[in-house]
């Protein structure tokens, strides 16, 4: 008994109804992927050009530093305002460029606490946590056992079990430290102590470096028993240190892109570099 005829267009009409919702499913997943890659080539020629902004800006500031070591004067006349520079602005091919820059040796160098003999440093530094103490009811840290703590994570014929006990564990780095944020993995710091010491704190890739004497903030200006700057002999205040922090904010088809770059100043050379706001 074959089918009747209002049977037979009931059929085509679910047949017909299902070819056209399996049709429009792969019309809307073509157009989502479509606009998807649309999306991913936008933002990988948004980075694209953000990179090339922000190394023409490295560029730029590694010339001005250059022009600052070579001559003092000028530099002096600059290390006497502030640690850092006002920020400058310029838009240029669609891009806005926000940058400014930063004395690091208004900061201590925790690289120089590796060495014993630089007590000036560790004086300092150990004045730096006591006041911190006082001063931040969060804040409780034994100095003389953070500066144990870090020779012994610089040191590389130290090991300590303490890391290995961890969760999970890790062993320390037995080297200087590349950043002060690795100042969080030392034993004995924690977030809170971290964001004390961060704003007086940095790490160069060199040792023996110098405290700008005249910029550095007030908080380290008492911990290294600093006179006030306009009592200072002109000839004994510094000029700018020799290495720079440059801060990019780069705005660019309504996306941020930041960076964070160290910089020689003496030499030019690029000592680190990072993809994320300083």
């Amino acid at each position: 008994m074959s089918p009747s005829p209002a049977r037979q267009r009931g059929v085509a009409l679910i047949t017909a109804l299902l070819v056209v919702a399996l049709v429009t499913v792969a019309a809307v997943s073509l157009t989502a992927a479509h606009q998807l890659d649309l999306r991913r080539a936008a933002t990988s020629q948004s980075f694209g050009q953000a990179h090339l902004h922000a190394h023409s800006a490295e560029a730029l500031a590694a010339e001005l530093l250059g022009y600052l070591h070579a001559d003092p004067e000028v530099a002096a006349a600059i290390a006497r305002g502030s640690c850092t520079s006002p920020p400058a602005g310029l838009e240029i091919e669609g891009a806005f460029v926000t940058v400014y820059l930063e004395d690091l040796h208004c900061r201590i160098n925790l690289n120089n606490l590796a060495d014993a003999e630089d007590t000036e440093t560790e004086e300092g530094f150990v004045r730096l946590v006591e006041a911190l103490n006082r001063d931040d009811s969060a804040v409780r840290i034994d100095p003389e056992a953070l500066v144990a703590a870090l020779r012994e994570w610089i040191d590389p014929e130290v090991e300590d079990d303490w890391y290995s006990w961890q969760d999970p564990p890790y062993r320390p780095a037995n080297q200087p430290l590349a950043s002060a944020s690795e100042l969080l993995l030392v034993r004995g710091v924690d977030e809170a102590v971290y964001r004390a010491l961060e704003p007086y704190v940095t790490a160069l890739p060199a040792t023996g470096t110098a405290l700008n004497t005249t910029a550095a903030p007030e908080l380290l200006r008492e911990a290294f028993q600093l006179p006030d700057a306009g009592d200072m002999d002109t000839d004994e205040q510094p000029g700018w240190g020799a290495y720079t922090r440059l801060s990019m904010a780069i705005e660019l088809d309504e996306r941020v892109h930041r960076r964070c770059t160290v910089i020689h100043g003496p030499s030019g050379r690029i000592v680190l570099r990072r993809l994320r706001a300083c």
